[in-house]
């Protein structure tokens, strides 16, 4: 039942996958619970799903915060019966955190479960850099630079509605598709304004607003191969693109991302209404 998965071998290389002490197939109804961690231990365990980009925001900031912690992965079409029972919001989404320690305190939400571990995880990265997601309130800029990062994850709110009104509507006529499309490069426009000197939004570093905007741009590409639109983004979206460039260097981002043939190939199994899970094991 619990096991490193073989599908690592699909991940980009990076130290940070280090940081996964375990991680389990998409677990459903009428599959065990798994057995709690060992009393004292400091493993965090996010329950998720590996195609989920909200559930990839708190992997992202896992990995960038340096926090060991294991990961459940759920099917979301037959949840298990100790799943629901765990859930702390009435739908039952992932990602939820769930800290060590007798109280068992879950937390839900990817935003929520982000900020949360940006303010109790103050941390390091790997090469020793500074790990604070948002700048400290000890400075006179912070609130403005806070602020600022916030209406940024405010503005991929609406991106990624359009994202999702474009990706999903595949049987769409070509001229809605088109007006869906033009629509979603809007949002992105948008959202590059923010974009602060140094080429991320939160500065010369990624910042939280960079990691909560990340999962959406990297499942752009497969699925714009997907329908024949050309394989970069318009020269309009130049600044963006270099941003993207520039994620895809970082530690969290080589730990989590995933080819895009898998992710297109998960999204057309959702088409079908039979989406496959764990698929990536068995290749």
């Amino acid at each position: 039942l619990l096991h490193r998965r073989a599908i690592k071998r699909w991940f980009s290389s990076g130290e940070g996958a280090s940081l996964v002490v375990m991680e389990t197939r998409h677990l459903e109804a009428g599959d065990p619970e798994p057995p709690e961690l060992p009393r004292g231990s400091e493993v965090l365990t996010l329950y998720s799903m590996l195609y989920c980009p909200y559930a990839q925001r708190t992997r992202l900031v896992l990995q960038h915060k340096q926090l060991p912690h294991r990961i459940i992965n759920v099917n979301l079409v037959r949840k298990p019966d100790w799943f629901l029972a765990k859930a702390p919001l009435p739908s039952a989404k992932v990602p939820i955190i769930e800290l060590p320690g007798d109280e068992k305190l879950r937390l839900a939400d990817s935003l929520i479960t982000c900020e949360f571990l940006e303010e109790a995880f103050a941390a390091a990265t790997s090469n020793g850099t500074d790990g604070d997601l948002m700048p400290s309130m000890g400075t006179p800029d912070a609130p403005r630079l806070r602020a600022a990062q916030r209406q940024t994850i405010s503005r991929n709110d609406a991106m990624i509605s359009a994202f999702y009104r474009w990706a999903l509507k595949k049987d769409e006529p070509a001229e809605e598709r088109e007006l869906l499309w033009d629509r979603l490069l809007w949002q992105l426009r948008n959202l590059q304004a923010d974009l602060r000197d140094g080429g991320f939004f939160g500065g010369a570093r990624p910042q939280l607003a960079d990691f909560m905007v990340w999962p959406w741009i990297e499942r752009l590409p497969p699925l714009m191969q997907h329908y024949c639109l050309p394989p970069r983004l318009p020269d309009s979206l130049g600044h963006l693109s270099a941003w993207s460039e520039a994620m895809s260097e970082t530690e969290p981002v080589r730990a989590t991302r995933l080819p895009d043939w898998a992710h297109l190939a998960f999204v057309e199994s959702h088409w079908r209404r039979e989406p496959r899970y764990d698929f990536l094991e068995n290749r």
